[in-house]
């Protein structure tokens, strides 16, 4: 399997062609096995285990962080401020 380029502009969509042929290639790639590098051998299951853990924790801290932002100093958006009323319950 090759790589395939393509030039884009800002705004350009991909014509059906280029759709279908990308998604010719991802389905072929998802059949593939993963090819690693000799210097990036492949992480063991514990390894792995633990990345999820610590990525769980990560995102448990961000959230609180947010959770105790005050956005009360923030610019005022009447656009959020409309939506926020129409979607709050009485």
């Amino acid at each position: 399997m090759g790589t395939t380029v393509s030039t884009i502009r800002v705004g350009q969509k991909p014509t059906e062609e280029e759709r279908r042929q990308m998604k010719e290639e991802i389905k072929a790639a998802k059949k593939l096995p993963p090819v690693y590098d000799p210097e990036c051998p492949p992480s063991p299951p514990q390894a792995l285990a633990e990345f999820a853990a610590m990525a769980r924790e990560r995102n448990m801290k961000t959230q609180a962080v947010f959770k105790e932002y005050d956005f009360s100093d923030a610019m005022p958006n009447p656009y959020a401020e409309k939506l926020h009323k129409e979607t709050t319950l009485p």
